[in-house]
């Protein structure tokens, strides 16, 4: 199960957890404050900003890396431009709850994961197989994890629940690479040791939020879900825009 939760980004359980509504024809936009999931921002979709938030988990240490963090200290890290990563909870346990405080300038988008998963050719192996076929593979099992295996999302800004949060989902367009340091947050795998490395064959699937920058002043933003099996995600980031 341990292993198995690994594939939780957000969720914090990768490791490891928060768009916009993709509404149907004719619906009127329940959530003015999340930027449509058709939309781009910074020239990138939702689908590219989750495999950004991805290979930047994957950069840091895990002494800083904000997937562990439990006041928002280490929040900034490895952050830059206008769009700020909000992250879930690495806690491989299951029942996740964590609450955070940080500061981001004005005009800043928010982009995090209400849940998501990820994997990489060193984590399933596939490696017999042809690399085409492998990534297949991943879009397969990744498309029937998050089909199934999430019960609930939920997120709010400012007290104000946001609706119809299983339309804001993303997948990678096509396999990505990415690079780990020296003790990272994967290096409980063996096949990745304490050892800085790149994983060269990464998909990742679930489900977003891009918030349009929020006014001066202090605001709440929460987001997480259940999973199937119960175990839960709430987090809490009490955020200052300057």
């Amino acid at each position: 199960m341990k292993r198995y939760l690994w594939f939780v980004l957000c969720c914090s359980v990768l490791l490891a957890a928060l768009s916009a509504p993709a509404l149907a024809a004719g619906s009127a936009n329940r959530n003015p404050g999340v930027i449509p999931l058709n939309a781009k921002v910074g020239g990138l979709t939702y689908a590219e900003w989750g495999d950004r938030w991805w290979q930047w988990v994957f950069s840091i240490p895990a002494d800083d890396n904000p997937l562990l963090d439990l006041t928002g200290e280490k929040a900034a890290i490895g952050q830059s431009g206008d769009v700020f990563f909000l992250v879930g909870l690495w806690n491989p346990a299951g029942q996740a709850t964590v609450e955070r405080w940080v500061t981001v300038p004005r005009n800043t988008t928010l982009f995090l994961p209400t849940i998501n998963y990820v994997w990489w050719k060193a984590e399933v192996c596939q490696c017999d197989l042809p690399r085409e076929e492998m990534i297949a593979v991943f879009y397969s099992a990744l498309d029937w994890a998050v089909t199934n295996t999430v019960a609930e999302l939920r997120a709010s800004v400012d007290g104000q629940p946001l609706q119809e949060l299983f339309q804001y989902r993303a997948t990678s367009p096509r396999a990505f690479v990415g690079q780990y340091p020296e003790n990272s947050i994967i290096s409980i795998y063996p096949e990745i040791g304490t050892d800085p490395g790149v994983l060269d064959t990464i998909v990742a699937d679930g489900y977003w939020l891009m918030l349009a920058p929020l006014k001066k002043g202090e605001h709440v933003v929460t987001f997480g879900g259940t999973y199937a099996w119960g175990d839960s995600l709430d987090v809490t980031y009490h955020i200052t825009v300057k």
